[in-house]
């Protein structure tokens, strides 16, 4: 991802604030088993600890069954949580997909948060770590972030990260032995420095194996997995089950970002199944094997293929020249063969903080040789691009046609299998 990381004063929760607004939230209500079908999709739930139950005096909050029927579910749930197969589905979910959530791994990363009254370490710098002298320390508050810029009057917050198996021994302790190990490897970096660590205001811990509703922090490609189990996690299921999170992006996974793309990935889609028609989904027979949704012509198709787009560049390009990178179809040399052609207008100008505007071509191989190959740079480049015959795909006032957005829908995952559709 191109431009600087953001570290938001008063959290990440203002980004989730904002989305979740207006929109119906139920509490303590946990999903128990989702079951789908050609009709739509019941989810069954234990909802706990009710408002009404509030003035309950004795014993333990009263729980009650309740059930959600909808047309189509949206599963964001924590890949550790398919994992334990806390949620049961009814139908099962197809044999990939299980073989998918198997193949990944889900690991923990656990943080210590500690408030001092001024900070003791050189805030210039956003984070410092350690080696650990031993393999049983492996992980251990190997590295710390500095939120001192952010805190204002409220003091300073250092953050100590446990990873790997370290993060599971971590959880197993209390918080105040956490504590003093985390406190003792700060005197052991600052110490020899003649620098004096003092006892934090305010100390907690995250435990996010032990959480039953993420059981683990972030996904990862374990032996024996691939990206592609990435792809099929992220494939819906009978038009009914859409399915995103940061374990269903390939090119963003173990992000905050990749997870918030996909949601908008997936409401696309979901806009896309249910806008063809009157009634119902409008569906075609004999793609991948089985009915499919008809793409709509929509807004959030075309937005759609702008993510695939993205997606592709964003990973190794086949040419790359000025402010012009190209992707081949690798299974077609001929000089017809199709190649999409990114173009970044505004960069290299100049101009401090001026908007680079991604614009994408579709054109021969052939002409996208010409464009690498021709003198005189991009101001030559982009006078010849004016000459050239080729289909402008997304821009600042372009989207997408209707045809290359159906084509797109189509598409697997693969750049080579896009630019042969588009």
């Amino acid at each position: 991802m191109p431009g600087d990381h953001c570290l938001l004063p008063g959290g990440n929760t203002r980004l989730v604030a904002a989305l979740c607004a207006d929109v119906p939230i139920f509490y303590s209500c946990r999903v128990d088993s989702v079951e789908h079908g050609p009709a739509g999709v019941t989810l069954c739930c234990t909802q706990e600890g009710e408002a009404s139950d509030s003035f309950q005096t004795d014993g333990p909050p009263r729980a009650r069954r309740r059930v959600f029927r909808a047309d189509a579910v949206l599963v964001t749930l924590p890949l550790g949580v398919l994992k334990k197969g806390a949620v049961h589905f009814e139908p099962p979910l197809p044999a990939r997909k299980l073989a998918a959530i198997s193949s990944l791994g889900f690991g923990t990363l656990n943080k210590c948060v500690m408030r001092f009254e001024t900070p003791f370490w050189d805030t210039a710098l956003d984070t410092f770590g350690r080696v650990a002298a031993t393999r049983n320390a492996r992980g251990e508050f190997f590295l710390f972030y500095s939120y001192a810029h952010l805190c204002g009057d409220a003091g300073a917050v250092l953050i100590g990260l446990v990873a790997g198996e370290a993060a599971g021994a971590f959880e197993q302790i209390a918080a105040e032995a956490s504590k003093r190990s985390c406190l003792a490897v700060l005197r052991s970096i600052f110490g020899c420095r003649g620098v004096e660590v003092p006892e934090p205001l305010t100390f907690a811990c995250t435990a996010w194996a032990g959480d039953p509703f993420a059981c683990g922090s972030y996904s990862h490609v374990a032996v024996g997995s691939s990206g592609d189990d990435y792809t099929e996690l992220a494939a819906p299921v009978g038009n009914r089950l859409f399915f995103a999170g940061e374990a269903t992006t390939r090119n963003h996974p173990a992000t905050m970002h990749g997870a918030y793309f996909s949601g908008l990935r997936e409401a696309a889609r979901i806009a896309s199944c249910f806008s063809g028609g009157k009634g119902g989904v409008a569906t075609v027979a004999g793609v991948g094997g089985a009915s499919a949704p008809k793409p709509a012509v929509a807004a959030s198709d075309r937005l759609l293929v702008l993510h695939q787009l993205e997606s592709a560049f964003a990973a190794a390009v086949d040419w790359e020249f000025g402010v012009f990178s190209v992707k081949l179809d690798t299974s077609d040399c001929s000089p017809n063969a199709p190649s999409l052609v990114r173009v970044e207008v505004g960069r290299g100008g100049g101009v401090a903080g001026k908007r680079v505007l991604p614009v994408y071509l579709h054109l021969r191989r052939a002409d996208a040789l010409a464009l690498r190959d021709c003198p005189g740079g991009d101001t030559e480049r982009l006078r010849l691009l004016a000459t050239l015959r080729g289909g402008a795909l997304c821009g600042r006032r372009h989207l997408p046609s209707a045809a290359a957005c159906e084509l797109a829908a189509r598409s697997a995952a693969s750049a080579s299998n896009l630019v042969r559709t588009l």
